[in-house]
């Protein structure tokens, strides 16, 4: 099914689609689909959460793990707004 869709997006010429991506060809399907919005809003704060718990976890180790640091990426984890099921 997600492949006939995609298939028919992109001979629309509304995605380009690469081995393991696809990419929206233009600003217009986004501004106006708006659960496709919703899909990448949703996408982009999980990127933005896994990113601040990559870099709080590499400050953690290179400051030799210290409580205080290891205390301060466990708040970050648990009050992401992805967590608790809302958005920023």
């Amino acid at each position: 099914m997600v492949q006939g869709v995609l298939k028919k997006l992109a001979d629309a010429r509304l995605v380009t689609t690469g081995h393991e991506t696809v990419e929206v060809a233009h600003e217009a399907l986004i501004q106006e689909w708006v659960r496709l919005r919703d899909w990448l809003n949703e996408r982009r704060a999980g990127l933005r959460l896994h990113r601040q718990l990559t870099e709080a976890a590499q400050e953690w180790e290179i400051k030799g793990r210290p409580r205080n640091v290891q205390v301060e990426a466990m708040h970050l984890f648990w009050t992401s707004p992805r967590l608790r099921g809302t958005s920023q």
